[in-house]
C-alpha cells in the first residue's frame, strides 16, 4: 500500500513536532549525588532503594516537591541561582541525621538501612532554614510527613498532637514556654538530650497548629520573614502569647488519646520488614520515648 503525499507530509509533521517538543520539555532537575564508597558501605536489603539511582530519584522529588511548596514557579531560579552547577552531596555515619551546611547533608546509617531516614527533613532545611528554632524543626518534621516516602522519626506516623499532649506536665513546662519563641538558648542542649523527643514532637505539633488553623500562606509567610516574636502579629494579628494559649487550650482538649495497642501496631508497621515481635515493639517504643 502507498501511502500519498499528504499522509506522509502530516508523518513527518508530527515526527518534527514531537522532537521539538521532547527538546522545549523541562528537564527533571538533578539536585543531590553522593560517591561510590559510601553508597557501597550500605547494607540496602531493607532501606526501601533498589540501588543507588533509585535514592537519588527520591531525594530529586523531595527537592522538587519541597522546593515548589515554598517557592512555587521561582524554585529552580532560586536552586541555580544557589547552587549553579553543584548538587547537595549526602552521606551516611553513624551519629544523628542533619543538615552540615546547605550543601551536605548525613543520615544517620542505621535509620537509612532500615527506611526511616529523614530524608524530607534534612531537604527542607537545605532549601529554606529558619533562625527560629521551633518552626525549623517542626516544618522540617511537617516536610517529612507530607513529602517524605516514609513518616518522621519524631512520630512515626502517629498523631502528633496526641503525642505532644503528653508534655503538658510540669517536668516539661521549660520547654512549652520556650515553644514558638526566637529566642531559646537552651535549644541546642535540650534538643540532644533526653528532651529530645519532647522538643521535636511539641515543634512538631505547633507547626502543624499554626498550618491547620491559619492556612499554609499565612505560615510561609511567617517562616520566610521571621526575626522576632514580634513577627506572629504582623502575619496572624495575634501576638504570640495568643497562639500559643490558643495551641495549648487545643491540646488540652484534644481528645485522641494514643493506646499502647495502636503505638505497637504503628511500629510494626514501619518496621514491618523485621517481624516485630510484642516484646520488641514494646523496646522499641520506650526507646523512642512513645510510651512510659
Amino acid at each position: 500500500m502507498r501511502l500519498s503525499r499528504s499522509v506522509i507530509s502530516t508523518m513527518l509533521l508530527c515526527m518534527v513536532l514531537a522532537v521539538v517538543l521532547a527538546a522545549c520539555a523541562p528537564k527533571q532537575m538533578t539536585y543531590a549525588y553522593t560517591t561510590d564508597t559510601a553508597w557501597e558501605n550500605i547494607n540496602t536489603e531493607n532501606s526501601g532503594f533498589a540501588n543507588y539511582n533509585d535514592f537519588i530519584s527520591e531525594v530529586d522529588e523531595c527537592f522538587e516537591q519541597i522546593g515548589t511548596f515554598i517557592y512555587g514557579d521561582d524554585w529552580h531560579d532560586i536552586f541555580r541561582e544557589r547552587y549553579g552547577d553543584e548538587k547537595v552531596f549526602f552521606y551516611f555515619d553513624k551519629t544523628i541525621s542533619r543538615a552540615v551546611s546547605n550543601k551536605h547533608v548525613v543520615l544517620n546509617q542505621f535509620f537509612f538501612e532500615n527506611r526511616i531516614a529523614p530524608i524530607a527533613h534534612e531537604i527542607a532545611h537545605i532549601v529554606l532554614t529558619s533562625k527560629n528554632d521551633t518552626l525549623r524543626e517542626g516544618f522540617a518534621s511537617f516536610c517529612q510527613d507530607e513529602f517524605g516516602k516514609n513518616h518522621a522519626i519524631s512520630n512515626f506516623g502517629l498523631d502528633v498532637h496526641a503525642l505532644a499532649r503528653y508534655y503538658l506536665t510540669p517536668a516539661h513546662a521549660k520547654i512549652i514556654e520556650n515553644i514558638g519563641h526566637c529566642e531559646w538558648p537552651e535549644f541546642g542542649q535540650v534538643s540532644m538530650g533526653d528532651f529530645r523527643p519532647a522538643v521535636y514532637r511539641t515543634s512538631h505539633s505547633f507547626v502543624n497548629y499554626l498550618i491547620e488553623t491559619y492556612g499554609t500562606d499565612k505560615f510561609l509567610e511567617l517562616y520566610k520573614t521571621i526575626k522576632t516574636d514580634a513577627d506572629y502579629a504582623a502575619v496572624y494579628g495575634k501576638e504570640i502569647a495568643e497562639i500559643k494559649a490558643d495551641w495549648l487550650t487545643f491540646l488540652q482538649e484534644y481528645e485522641r488519646p494514643l493506646t499502647k495497642d495502636e503505638i505497637h501496631n504503628q511500629l510494626k508497621q514501619v518496621f514491618s520488614h523485621a517481624n516485630m515481635s510484642e516484646e520488641e515493639a514494646t523496646r522499641l517504643a520506650e526507646a523512642y520515648m512513645l510510651i512510659d
